[in-house]
């Protein structure tokens, strides 16, 4: 099965890590899917969308790999199977047993489910049944005629979605049963913290305004809703986790002095995190 990694600029040091990940438990067929090399849907930004029901324009931010999700089977000419990844998750444990039983699903397309509720960060595809267009799926988002929740919730597939075991997407927990773990709550990406947020958040204004009133009355309140920077994640091991993933793919060569400096520079992965790791 092979492995597409969907990516962009901000988030390629950490992609590399992930396919370091896979790959040092001897799965070597791991590519990364880069927004920046795909015009198809880099040429979008600033054009309008509707997500939710509401205009947005696209923008070049943390999310923009978003909607490479479902352009796997037409990278692989709909041949084969193929597993679809965000950039923020990484193989903590062997998962080469689980990966093999995905190509036996008898689904054309499965994910994992939270609390009832399609997850396509990871996607399962026999592409062999797949026909859809990435292509065409764009037009109808970028003409107005496809919400972009309905897109990334795959409402537009007219079958039943497989269940893949939630253990091959564990939202921010370790756990003994943790195969592959998604650092899904953006704000507190390891690699991340401190620097200025780059991604939109999703807050009704007026429960940002309550959320700020809570804090200056020094009451409870959502510090990821508040916060405009990245914050350190409240799980250690999720953290140490990833310190060591990421110093593990460093000594490996997944990524270079370079990469980190021009890294660096740009505000993609913070200073803080690379004195934690000893980069710098």
């Amino acid at each position: 099965m092979k492995i597409y990694i969907n990516t962009n600029k901000f988030q390629k040091i950490a992609a590399l890590v992930s396919k370091y990940s896979f790959e040092r438990y001897g799965l070597k067929s791991v590519e990364l899917i880069e927004f920046e090399h795909i015009p198809l849907l880099h040429n979008r930004v600033n054009h309008s969308y509707i997500r939710n029901n509401q205009l947005k324009k696209f923008k070049d931010d943390l999310q923009s790999f978003t909607l490479l999700r479902l352009f796997g089977p037409q990278l692989a000419n709909y041949s084969g199977h193929v597993l679809s990844i965000d950039p923020d998750i990484f193989a903590i444990s062997d998962p080469t047993k689980e990966i093999d039983k995905l190509e036996k699903l008898n689904k054309n397309i499965s994910c994992p489910f939270n609390n009832g509720k399609i997850r396509t960060e990871v996607i399962a595809f026999n592409c062999n049944k797949i026909n859809w267009s990435h292509q065409k799926l764009l037009e109808n988002l970028f003409n107005l005629k496809l919400d972009y929740n309905h897109l990334l919730n795959l409402n537009f597939v007219n079958e039943n979605i497989g269940r893949i075991s939630e253990n091959l997407n564990k939202l921010d927990t370790i756990n003994e049963d943790t195969i592959l773990l998604h650092t899904t709550n953006r704000i507190t990406q390891p690699w991340k913290i401190g620097l200025k947020i780059d991604f939109e958040k999703y807050y009704s204004r007026n429960y940002l305004i309550k959320e700020n009133l809570k804090k200056i009355f020094f009451l409870n309140y959502d510090r990821y809703a508040v916060s405009n920077k990245y914050l350190m994640h409240e799980n250690k091991k999720v953290f140490n986790t990833i310190c060591e993933l990421f110093k593990e793919a460093y000594a490996s060569g997944y990524f270079t002095k370079k990469m980190l400096h021009e890294s660096l520079r740009n505000k993609y992965i913070s200073k803080k995190f690379c004195k934690i790791c000893e980069f710098i």
